[in-house]
C-alpha cells in the first residue's frame, strides 16, 4: 500500500488532540494526538501517538476511529452508544 501525506482541508492536522477507539462499539479513549494524516488507496487515515510520549503507534486509523477531543455526536452518549429516545437517566 502506497501512502503519502494528505493535504485535504477536512483532514485533521498533525498535533490535533483526539480521541480514538479500537472498533465501532468501543468507547472513546482520550490522550492521543494526530501524528500524521496519510492517504492510502484514496482514503484518509491517521497515524496517532500518545500525547505525553510523542511516539507514534504503528497502525493507521481510519476516520471512523478518530475524532477531535471533546467532540460529541448528537444522539450518542459519552461511550459512543446511541441513546434511546425517551429513556431516563
Amino acid at each position: 500500500m502506497r501512502s503519502k501525506t494528505a493535504h485535504a482541508p477536512y483532514v485533521l492536522p498533525a498535533g490535533t488532540a483526539i480521541e480514538v477507539r479500537c472498533h465501532l462499539n468501543c468507547p472513546w479513549s482520550a490522550g492521543f494526538e494526530v501524528a500524521e494524516a496519510v492517504l492510502a488507496d484514496d482514503e484518509v487515515g491517521y497515524r496517532i501517538r500518545r500525547a505525553e510520549s510523542r511516539w507514534a503507534l504503528p497502525a493507521v486509523f481510519g476516520p471512523d476511529y478518530v475524532r477531535r477531543r471533546g467532540r460529541r455526536s448528537p444522539g450518542l452518549d459519552t461511550s459512543g452508544r446511541r441513546e434511546l429516545e425517551g429513556s431516563s437517566a
